[in-house]
């Protein structure tokens, strides 16, 4: 006999409802923006890109071609 308020089916967990985890919007990427990041990105020239990434902090930048520097801004 199942128990009132008892959940059998192994596809749903346990939480409750209208529980919310954290969640850190840095970290859930948005596909379509990013797209439009790297069309912008595109859109740079390399002298643009280098400057962007000596901005972030990213090491190595000014021997990197403009395919790298918008990988690794990307």
């Amino acid at each position: 006999m199942k128990n009132e308020g008892e959940n059998n089916d192994p596809e749903m967990d346990n939480t409750e409802i209208g529980s919310s985890e954290n969640v850190n919007d840095k970290e859930v990427e948005n596909p379509e923006s990013a797209d439009k990041s790297k069309l912008d990105l595109n859109s740079m020239t390399v002298d643009e890109l280098r400057k962007l990434a000596k901005e972030k902090g990213i090491e190595g930048y000014s021997n990197m071609k403009k395919a790298e520097l918008i990988e690794r801004l990307g």
